[in-house]
């Protein structure tokens, strides 16, 4: 699923370097695949990364919350504000997000919003490819069936509910 070992069970190429990364393998494999895509591509990476690992830089309600991290990631990558956003769980995260860059020689860079907001479900994908999902045939906004069965749903009022 994420290549970081052969058919044998060794570490392939991508896994040797993944393990090098202080994050999960999953977070590493995207920070290292972004990598060869960009700059601020991998910038971005690495604050998804360093958000996916961090304490959620939004506080509330569940159920009032966004769950888009594109969002989170803008928040982090831009210093923009939201009437949600915790200003010291932003910064851990930030710094986070530095410390992998740092040791992934990658430079941080601030990518436009609409980067962040194309790149956030193709990065997050390439560490999650079994949470990758559909709108559940029949069902109400906010209901989905992922990749491996399992159903999953949001509030039927966050955005990613249409």
């Amino acid at each position: 699923m994420l290549q970081m070992t052969d058919d044998a069970g060794a570490l392939t190429e991508l896994g040797r370097r993944a393990a090098a990364v202080p994050a999960h393998p999953r977070l590493a494999a995207m920070v290292l695949r972004a990598r060869d895509e960009g700059e601020s591509r991998a910038w971005c990476a690495c604050v998804l990364a360093a958000l996916a690992e961090e304490r959620d830089v939004l506080r509330g309600r569940p159920s009032a919350i966004p769950s888009e991290q594109a969002l989170r990631a803008e928040l982090v990558c831009r210093s923009t504000s939201h009437e949600a956003a915790d200003r010291g769980a932003v910064h851990r995260v930030r710094d986070a997000a530095r410390d992998i860059a740092r040791r992934m020689g990658v430079r941080e860079s601030e990518p436009s919003p609409g980067e962040i907001q194309d790149w956030c479900g193709p990065l997050l994908l390439a560490a999650y490819p079994d949470r990758l999902a559909v709108r559940a045939s029949g069902a109400t906004p906010g209901q989905f069936v992922m990749a491996g069965g399992r159903r999953a749903s949001v509030d039927r009022d966050d955005a990613l509910a249409r």
